[in-house]
Formats: C-alpha cells, sequence, structure tokens
C-alpha cells in the first residue's frame, strides 16, 4: 500500500513522481485492462492549465485587436467626420432626415455638442453627447423623444435637433 493512499488492487503500485502528481504503475489484472486504484484522500494533485501560455496568447489577440483597430481608426475617423458633416449641411437646408449620425461617431470625430432648438420658445441649448448614458451606437435622433424645454414644461415639445458642433454655444457666444 501506497503511503497516503487508499487501498491499491494486488499487483499495483504507486508512487509519486515530479512535483507530487500521481505515477501509477504495474500490471493488469486478468482479463480488464485499465486501472483499478482509487485514491482515498484528494492527495493527487490535477494537473491545471498553463496560465502564462493563456495569458500569453490573450495578449497576442488583444495585440492583433488593437494592430487592426489602429489601421480602420483613421478611415473610420474620416468617414465619421463626412458623414457629420453632410449631415449638417442637410439640418441647415430643413431637408428630410434621411440618415443620422451614432453618438460614438461625433464623440470620435470630436463633436461633443448637439445644439438642440426648442419650437415653442425658440431657446436653443447643447447637450453634452460625452454625459450622456446611451449606447455608442444608438443614432442622434434616439435623443429626440427625451429631450424637451424646461422653460415651456409640462407640455413642452419635442426638440429639434440643429446640429453637431465642436463647440459649446457658450463658447460660440464669448
Amino acid at each position: 500500500m501506497a503511503p497516503g493512499l487508499g487501498f491499491w488492487s494486488e499487483g499495483w503500485s504507486g508512487a509519486t513522481g515530479a512535483a507530487g502528481a500521481l505515477v501509477i504503475t504495474g500490471r493488469p489484472i486478468g482479463k480488464r485492462r485499465g486501472f483499478r486504484a482509487v485514491p482515498l484522500r484528494s492527495t493527487v494533485r490535477l494537473i491545471g492549465f498553463n496560465r502564462r501560455k493563456m495569458e500569453d496568447q490573450r495578449r497576442q489577440v488583444a495585440e492583433k485587436e488593437a494592430a487592426t483597430r489602429r489601421a480602420t481608426d483613421g478611415q473610420a475617423l474620416e468617414d465619421a467626420e463626412r458623414l457629420i458633416t453632410a449631415w449638417n449641411e442637410r439640418q441647415a437646408l430643413h431637408a428630410p432626415m434621411i440618415f443620422s449620425p451614432t453618438i460614438g461617431a461625433a464623440i470620435r470625430a470630436g463633436y461633443w455638442f448637439l445644439w438642440v432648438l426648442c419650437p415653442a420658445c425658440r431657446m436653443i441649448n447643447a447637450i453634452d453627447l460625452r454625459r450622456l448614458h446611451r449606447h455608442p451606437d444608438a443614432a442622434v435622433t434616439s435623443l429626440i423623444p427625451s429631450l424637451s424645454c424646461r422653460s415651456c414644461r409640462p407640455n413642452a415639445a419635442f426638440a429639434e435637433l440643429v446640429r453637431l458642433s465642436r463647440t459649446s454655444i457658450a463658447d460660440e457666444n464669448a
């Protein structure tokens, strides 16, 4: 019987190898092939995953994703800039709204402020998109139902979107 282990079948011997892992040696008994030894205590250490190898793999995947993101960031920024410029031009002409930039695209392009107009009192205010708790892929137009003028409450009309801007109204007037 091996020390620290329970009953072992006849013809089998148990020994500990490197790092205390259990090594089972011996010959099969009769027609049955395989191990018949069962340790009674949990003295057998299981060999776990290689933590360093997994960390290296995760780091390599993250580096690869970052490299592809860096390669496409310039193009995405340029596309967001063109989209916002076209949207601002259409808003200035009061053209029908066919498309709308996303909140994330506006923030990424540096257009942090959305200017809104109250149709009742004609007051213009700027909303800082960076402070909103909205999904970055949500369209800027999805903000319309939640925007209302404080002066016109409780029966305020829906706000009209004027434009996306890099500066606040306070910065424009100063």
